[in-house]
């Protein structure tokens, strides 16, 4: 039987090792006591699909190999360590008789391998690892369609990647998209962060934080390992005592230039923009870019916008504007590349006062519909 190479999905088909001292086409022969079965995919999660074939894989072979591949050709969710822990997990009850490896098969290289397709039961035939992450990705409930330990690391999300800036600090950053969920995480790892004598500032992003710490005092190494180590068991907090600040704001006209150009870009009427605008609780997830401006989550989809294709050189101070899933408003005069929809009357930075910035990670932000001008 002549190999095919796998889909990625709960339907791949474990290959068939025979030894053989032909290197030609084989005869199809009864399945024996002594074949091993290679069952290949990314497995990005593991689904109960998968698990499905494993079962009944073990009841026919006398060994089963899942082999977890790369897939640099994916996006992936986990990397394929984290993917290679999940599939041992699962396949712990089986003992011997399942090991889990990163593998590889050259089929034009080895012809003595052949494919026998082993679908699963039909409750399972729907499930797959792109759709399982979907809905993990947007919060929902996955627990029907994958074993309780892997429910549990989609839960916890991807594990995040280290990289090393200079000497002296590291980069903690996690895979796109940014969710509130990942940015508590995010909060709750700078907050046990700033308890280690070894590290002198923490700084958040969105989806990352930077640790500054003194390399005479722990190496990059050593502190990577602590990061990695503690994430699995961060619980998600708030960034500080939780806040929610209504800002006013005069949409459209000379305050809001390109409110017409959403409007357009949505299918919406401009009221309706800044209907569902101010509709929206928001969460500043970091400051930056300038002093004072927030990023900040929460945008109804539907008024996603994409960024101006020619920035302009000097946005107003106070300006509101969308820039693609995200909302924000520029304290000062700049340049900027946002579509802006409305002004506020209220100052987000001065440097004079004891807490120069209106807003700060994790407060709730709500626009207050001052005036609209279509």
């Amino acid at each position: 039987m002549k190999a095919t190479p796998p889909n990625g999905g709960p339907h791949e088909a474990p290959y068939i090792m025979r030894p053989t001292s032909n290197p030609g086409p084989q005869q199809e022969e009864p399945m024996t006591s002594n074949v091993i079965a290679v069952y290949p995919g990314t497995f990005d999660p593991m689904t109960l699909g998968h698990e499905d074939v494993v079962r009944r894989a073990t009841q026919l072979f006398s060994k089963v190999i899942v082999a977890v591949a790369a897939g640099y050709h994916k996006k992936a969710l986990f990397t394929l360590q984290e993917r290679i822990d999940m599939a041992r997990e699962v396949a712990r009850p089986y003992g011997e008789a399942v090991t889990v490896e990163s593998f590889s098969v050259n089929r034009t290289l080895m012809p003595e391998v052949e494919t026998v397709f082993l679908t699963p039961q039909d409750k399972y035939q729907f499930i797959s690892s792109t759709f399982v992450r979907e809905i993990a990705v947007l919060g929902g409930e996955v627990g029907k369609f994958v074993s309780p330990h892997v429910e549990q690391r989609l839960a916890a999300g991807p594990a995040p990647r280290v990289h090393a800036l200079g000497d002296a600090a590291l980069l903690v950053e996690l895979p796109p998209p940014a969710t509130l969920a990942v940015q508590r995480r995010v909060w709750a790892l700078g907050q046990a962060a700033q308890a280690w004598p070894e590290v002198g500032e923490v700084l958040p992003g969105m989806n990352n934080l930077t640790l500054l710490f003194d390399p005479e005092r722990i190496d990059a190494g050593e502190l990577e390992l602590r990061v990695l180590t503690l994430w699995p068991e961060l619980g998600d907090v708030a960034a500080g005592e939780a806040r929610t600040v209504e800002i006013p704001v005069a949409y459209g006209g000379e305050h809001g230039p390109d409110l017409h150009d959403v409007a357009r870009h949505t299918g919406l009427p401009a009221d309706e923009v800044v209907r569902r605008h101010a509709a929206g609780e928001y969460v500043v997830y970091l400051l930056g870019f300038l002093p004072g401006f927030a990023f900040m989550g929460g945008l109804a989809p539907e008024l996603a916008t994409p960024r101006r294709s020619e920035p302009r050189t000097a946005v107003p101070a106070r300006s509101v504007g969308i820039g693609g899933a995200q909302t924000g408003i520029y304290p000062l005069v700049s340049p900027g590349g946002w579509q802006l929809i409305g002004r506020t009357p209220l100052a987000l930075f001065d440097p004079q006062a004891a807490e120069p910035t209106l807003l700060r990670p994790g407060d709730r932000v709500r626009f207050i519909v001052e005036s609209v001008e279509l």
